[in-house]
């Protein structure tokens, strides 16, 4: 072929295919090539199978491009081109290879095939020319081939690599999808062109949802402009960054803490196009270095010290509370043993037991003595805890400890007052019952006799209303220290209130032992008693019981030495009588009242009545508490002092008080348009009906019927309900505040007021009593004992109402001592409901004087 043709068939070629790529240059090429050699068939095969085989890539027979296939090299004219070179038949191809089926299918005459190189000069594939009829321009097609051998190299190795890199970004898009973080680019306007996030993903949304929009778009706005300001030098810089801290916005309106990083991108021209980064959620690590914050700041807060211990039991860390109540400085304990603050109080074992406790349980706590830096020795209530590591292996020790001084002294306080009398020092009727009940025990134990006085000091109301309360005070102080001093050391003298008083004598072989004792009892207090320069005389009448032919519980026998003692009152005074058979008299009664008791629940014959309580900030009326009142014919109306102990004992407190319960809340919710939003009413529950009676069921049913709200009720209990620590009265309590029911304890101080039944029930209210509320003015015990409730509740977060105000003075202390609550005749008598409805709807402006 001459050079201007082989020019003409170059440009022609070039016409043809030159703007042609890949697979499309391919398939354009073999058709190109069909018509332009004026041969049947054109194909460009690649080697594959390890070169035993080849796949066709392109093919145009007989006027049309058909399906790839794949065929094998052996016994074919091919096996002779490839990694060789031209093979050339101009005829008879399909008798010279006789095994090629292919050839035979295709009734080939003339072949012409010509391997394909790599750039790099590896074989990799062939081009061959087909043709039905014997082939008479072979050096035409040969030229044609060399041709474009090249360029087909070039294609297959632009494939190739762009099969590669196609490969290649498939991984990493799957990679990225399958990230937990998220991977994205951003073109040089700062918006995403690429983002691996998904629904299920840190932001929850999809790709497309965030192509075209900026990373500040997705942030809050001031978090935004923050961002913004830190970035802004890192973009004009075209510099890398990372672990940019930013909060975003999840899809679902949730805030998200991400933690970016960043590269810059250039394209092959150096020209900046935009950043490549990544996105980490931190969200969970934030939430924790907050807790870790917290935990840090709690830890330098508290009240309480802390002290950590490595598990050579070698301190590590101390707070700040513990600087201050130890002494000791955070240098001068760090490396030391916890043994620098032991007393001396607890021995070896005691701490052997503590460790222990610890390696069998992994916790210890209990009240102990230790010592501070001054010497100083206290006691605290320390709870050391184990540590472990994600192994489960030992780590060291967590002590928390606090100087319970003032709470011991002030529960031993309460504890005193609890259990001996304010004015005379004497054993109060709680103290009593306690003595009482270990002399019986010995008694059963030893076959001996327990005998009780009960002492009534004659005419004593003329003195005191003769000479006033002060008066009165001092002279039952001097008979209690002449009671004290004629007893024996095992005896009990306790004041049961007024002028009663009581004595128990434990362990008689009989009860002549004790008649002189009683004897020189009346002698004493009947000697004249010197008060402010004046002489007083007294005497006293005496009942007496024994254990156990009078009875075998404190209260019946104090109910019939009470009645004994009557009997020494109407036989002269100054004298004592035992308790006798004639004295079943009043046990008749008892029976006789059981039964109208009875009567009066099936006629319906009880009343309530409502004696408001007053805000001492705004004099309004914020509440009430309900008082049953017993409308008894013929006789009229029964205060509950008359009944409702009878009612215990004869087992039909539970009946009357879930009467009450219903009665109080259904004309509470009645009148409730007429009321503040905080109004609430106080129902008295008996200890019994927590025995007998499902109350927390009784109450659900009650405010379910009548309509009243929950927080609008308070249950009014007696200290002594808690005493006996029952686990199913505390359940009880519980349940009744998980309804949102208030529960207060009645005359607060006058029975077993103990701090630990505070922390362990969920009281809400105290109601101090009226006793105290009475002797403000007048006994100094009386008020440390008011200032000392209201300061504790305070910190214990409890309402305080203070009970049996009667006059302005006793309102003014309280208020001063920030009591909010008030109840008494200077506000109100218990009205009738219709009445206290009235009272209650009166015009707001016009408070309770």
């Amino acid at each position: 072929m001459a050079f201007s043709d082989i020019a003409h068939e170059v440009k022609r070629l070039s016409d043809a295919t030159s703007i042609k790529l890949g697979q499309e240059y391919f398939e354009s090429l073999v058709e190109y090539l069909s018509g332009v050699l004026n041969v049947d068939i054109v194909l460009i095969g690649e080697l594959v199978e390890g070169n035993t085989a080849i796949q066709t890539k392109a093919v145009f027979a007989n006027g049309k491009s058909t399906e790839n296939i794949v065929y094998q090299l052996a016994g074919t004219p091919c096996e002779t081109v490839v990694c060789n070179d031209a093979c050339v038949i101009s005829k008879d191809a399909q008798q010279t290879f006789p095994e090629d089926l292919l050839l035979q299918d295709m009734n080939v005459e003339g072949y012409v095939g010509v391997p394909l190189f790599s750039l790099e000069g590896a074989p990799f594939g062939l081009i061959i020319a087909l043709n039905s009829l014997p082939i008479k321009n072979e050096d035409f097609i040969l030229t044609y081939f060399d041709l474009v051998a090249g360029r087909i190299a070039a294609e297959y190795e632009r494939l190739r690599i762009m099969k590669l890199l196609t490969d290649q970004e498939k991984k990493f898009r799957d990679i990225a999808h399958c990230s937990s973080d998220i991977i994205w680019e951003v073109n040089e306007h700062l918006e995403y062109s690429f983002s691996s996030t998904i629904p299920d993903g840190i932001l929850g949304y999809r790709p497309e949802e965030l192509i075209g929009k900026k990373p500040f778009d997705f942030m809050p706005e001031k978090e935004s402009e923050r961002v913004q300001v830190l970035f802004q030098p890192v973009w004009n810089n075209r510099e890398k960054f990372s672990a940019l801290e930013n909060l975003s916005i999840h899809k679902d309106g949730t805030l998200v803490y991400l933690e970016t990083s960043g590269v810059p991108i250039f394209d092959a021209k150096g020209e900046f196009r935009g950043y490549r980064g990544l996105d980490r959620n931190i969200t969970e690590r934030k939430e924790k270095e907050r807790e870790l914050q917290l935990a840090a700041t709690v830890l330098e807060t508290a009240t309480e010290a802390v002290m950590v211990t490595n598990v050579d039991r070698k301190i590590i860390k101390v707070n700040k509370a513990f600087t201050e109540i130890t002494g000791y400085a955070r240098d001068e304990v760090l490396g030391k043993s916890p043994a620098l603050l032991t007393s001396g109080h607890h021995d070896g074992a005691f701490y052997a037991e503590m460790f222990k406790t610890l390696e069998l349980v992994g916790k210890w706590e209990s009240e102990i003595w230790n010592k501070k830096k001054n010497g100083t020795v206290y006691p605290q209530w320390l709870s050391v805890s184990a540590m472990y590591d994600d192994q489960g292996g030992l780590s060291g020790y967590v002590a928390v400890f606090s100087d319970i001084t003032k709470r011991k002294e002030y529960e031993e306080k309460i504890e005193y007052q609890a259990n001996y009398d304010a004015l005379t020092g004497l054993a109060n009727r709680h103290l009593l019952k306690d003595r009482f009940a270990s002399a019986i025990y010995r008694s059963d134990r030893n076959n001996s006799q327990v005998s009780l006085l009960f002492i009534d000091l004659d005419r004593f109301k003329q003195v005191n209303d003769s000479f006033g309360h002060t008066f009165g005070d001092r002279l039952l102080k001097q008979v209690a220290k002449r009671l004290n001093g004629h007893v024996r050391q095992s005896d009990t003298v306790a004041r049961l209130g007024g002028d009663e008083f009581a004595v128990i004598f434990p362990d008689l072989p009989g009860t002549h032992h004790m008649e002189d004792t009683i004897r020189t009892i009346l002698s004493t207090l009947a000697q004249p008693y010197h008060i402010d320069s004046s002489d007083v005389y007294l005497s006293a009448s005496i009942g007496v019981t024994v254990y156990p032919e009078d009875g075998n519980t404190i209260e019946e026998l104090l109910r019939n030495a009470d009645s004994a003692m009557y009997k020494a009152k109407n036989r002269g005074r100054n004298t004592f009588q035992y308790y006798s058979a004639d004295m079943h008299l009043e046990a008749q009664q008892r029976i006789q009242l059981e039964n109208a008791l009875r009567q009066a629940i099936l006629q319906q014959e009880f009343v309530l009545h409502y004696q408001p309580i007053i805000d001492a900030r705004t004099s309004r009326i914020v509440g009430a508490e309900a008082l049953i009142r017993w409308q008894r014919p013929d006789v009229g109306l029964v205060y509950p002092a008359e009944f409702i102990e009878l009612a215990e004992e004869c087992g039909l407190i539970s009946t009357i008080g879930e009467w009450v319960l219903q009665e109080a809340c259904r004309q509470v919710a009645e009148m409730l348009g007429g009321c503040a939003d905080d109004f609430f009413v106080s129902v008295n529950v008996s200890c019994y009906q927590f025995q007998k009676t499902d109350v927390p069921e009784l109450v659900r049913n009650t405010l379910k019927a009548s309509g009243l709200q929950p927080h609008r009720l308070v249950l009014e209990i007696t200290e002594s309900i808690m005493l006996n620590d029952d686990c199913q009265i505390l359940e009880q309590f519980e349940s009744l505040r998980g309804i949102g029911v208030g529960i207060s304890i009645d005359d607060f101080g006058t029975g077993y007021s103990s701090l630990s039944y505070l922390h362990k029930y969920p009281i809400t209210t105290l109601k101090i009593d009226r006793s105290f509320v009475s002797e403000l003015t007048s006994n100094t015990q009386s008020h440390a004992l008011v200032t000392a409730i209201l300061a504790m509740s305070e910190s214990l977060g409890l309402k305080v109402i203070a009970e049996g105000i009667e006059e302005e003075t006793q309102a003014s202390i309280l208020s001063q001592q920030g009591c909010l609550f008030f109840q008494g005749f200077l506000y109100s008598k218990p009205l009738a409901f219709d009445v206290f409805r009235q009272m209650v709807a009166a015009p707001q402006n016009e408070p309770l004087q």
